[in-house]
């Protein structure tokens, strides 16, 4: 009895096998195929047959080929980088050198305007000292009016002087020259600045001394100044330097201008 119990489900499992088409798996694809090379999703399976010998061979021709022109194409272009890499190499050395060049000319020319800046500095020092001594007895009267005439300007100048340092006498006022300068004021156009020479140096000191206390002189009905007649350079400095001395003459500090310039 089991037996044959046995026997009928081993018949049974025979036929299911029977029934059921043989597969196999593709090496080069990963498919399972049936027995008749199609593909189990239903898709027919790619050739897999050997290629012949002349066929690999023509293959192997076309890609010499393919490889004989790609290399005379990669040899071509190298030779055309070469040269342009050359070329760009000497532009290159071309440029550095003009560089090199361009900053020694440029040191050059910094170094020959610094010289001619200390040469230019030292000369208008000079040219500065040279023209405040040459004119070291002169004495500038400035907003004289017009009306006093070149004939009166020296009594004119001598009666300031007695009014301004009395001490003086006439024969110890000495004028070489007395002269209208500059152009009539442009405030007014009544005015006008005047230079005189005085003969000696120590004159002018006496009297540049008692005008430095009055600063400002009221005379013959007229308000007028006396100064130093001075290069434009050192007035320039001066007026430069007017915020130190005003702070000098707050604290009663006493200070002097000297030639060459200093304080």
């Amino acid at each position: 009895m089991g037996s044959q119990h046995h026997n009928k489900k081993e018949g049974t499992i025979k036929d299911l096998f029977s029934k059921t088409p043989a597969k196999k798996l593709d090496p080069l694809q990963g498919r399972l195929l049936d027995s008749n090379g199609v593909d189990c999703r239903g898709c027919p399976a790619e050739d897999t047959t050997p290629k012949t010998k002349a066929s690999v061979e023509q293959l192997f021709s076309v890609l010499r080929q393919d490889f004989a022109t790609l290399k005379q194409k990669i040899a071509a272009d190298g030779k055309d980088l070469i040269r342009e890499v050359t070329e760009l190499g000497q532009q290159i050395n071309t440029v550095e050198c003009t560089h090199d060049a361009q900053k020694e000319e440029i040191d050059q020319n910094r170094r020959e305007i610094l010289a001619l800046q200390d040469s230019n500095h030292d000369l208008q020092y000079s040219l500065e000292d040279l023209e405040n001594r040459s004119q070291c007895s002169n004495i500038c009267i400035r907003e004289v009016p017009l009306q006093v005439t070149i004939g009166k300007l020296e009594d004119f100048v001598i009666r300031l002087f007695h009014q301004v340092a009395p001490d003086l006498k006439d024969q110890d006022i000495l004028l070489d020259c007395t002269y209208r300068a500059g152009r009539p004021a442009q405030s007014s156009g009544q005015t006008q600045d005047i230079l005189m020479c005085l003969h000696y140096y120590h004159q002018q000191e006496r009297i540049l001394a008692a005008a430095r206390d009055l600063n400002a002189i009221e005379f013959e009905g007229h308000r007028l100044f006396l100064f130093q007649d001075l290069s434009p350079l050192t007035v320039q400095q001066r007026y430069a330097l007017c915020p130190v001395t005003d702070i000098l003459g707050e604290k009663g500090t006493c200070y002097k201008w000297g030639h060459p310039f200093f304080l």
